[in-house]
């Protein structure tokens, strides 16, 4: 009996773990705290993005480039069994956006969304190494968004600093939830954000 109640509990203990699945950024910089993490509703599943980021500041300017990532979600189901003709009406009838920390620079970019029935199953961010005190640092500088269809969603912020490899989540999938890691504001020299956490949930 007690072997029993031994793989029960090694399954349940597996089980809740494999649910905290987390792809992150390398980090090439790490400036700034955790935000708070951020998921979508029950039922819900990330199928597109926005981000929020500053442009050149000029030779005299502090460039903090990317500021923050606003997820877009949508419940699996609608999305899975939406014509596209019928996607933008379903969108306005079941949709969230979620972000975690959030810097105080730049404005809003435009929306890119996987083409239906495909969700998000990994990401790639843009990042500049750290130049030193003479030079100005931006860290985060762009996004990109993986489908479910091997489409890559590329975002429309800065060109500083180079891709730093794409983060997939494992097969069966999706993204779900997000933190982000951003400098406040007050530095000599800021950064706004610097990397993002991304949690990958089991699909139904």
């Amino acid at each position: 009996m007690s072997g029993k109640i031994f793989l029960i509990a090694a399954f349940c203990f597996a089980s809740a773990f494999a649910s905290e699945i987390f792809i992150q950024s390398p980090k090439i910089t790490d400036y700034g705290d955790w935000g708070e993490y951020e998921e979508c509703p029950p039922g819900m599943y990330v199928y597109g993005f926005q981000l929020v980021s500053e442009g050149d500041q000029g030779a005299f300017g502090d460039d903090s480039a990317l500021s923050g990532i606003y997820l877009l979600c949508i419940p699996f189901k609608v999305k899975r069994d939406s014509p596209d003709f019928l996607s933008w009406f379903m969108y306005s009838r079941a949709f969230a956006m979620i972000s975690s920390s959030v810097g105080h620079a730049g404005y809003s970019r435009g929306v890119f969304d996987c083409p239906p029935p495909h969700f998000a199953t990994g990401f790639e961010l843009r990042t500049d190494y750290i130049h030193g005190l003479l030079y100005d640092d931006t860290a985060a500088n762009n996004f990109r968004l993986t489908c479910s269809n091997g489409q890559v969603l590329e975002g429309d912020a800065e060109s500083w600093g180079e891709w730093t490899g794409a983060q997939t989540c494992p097969r069966g999938y999706l993204i779900c939830g997000m933190q982000t890691q951003v400098e406040k504001p007050g530095a000599v020299d800021e950064t706004t954000l610097n990397n993002i956490k991304l949690r990958c949930c089991m699909k139904p």
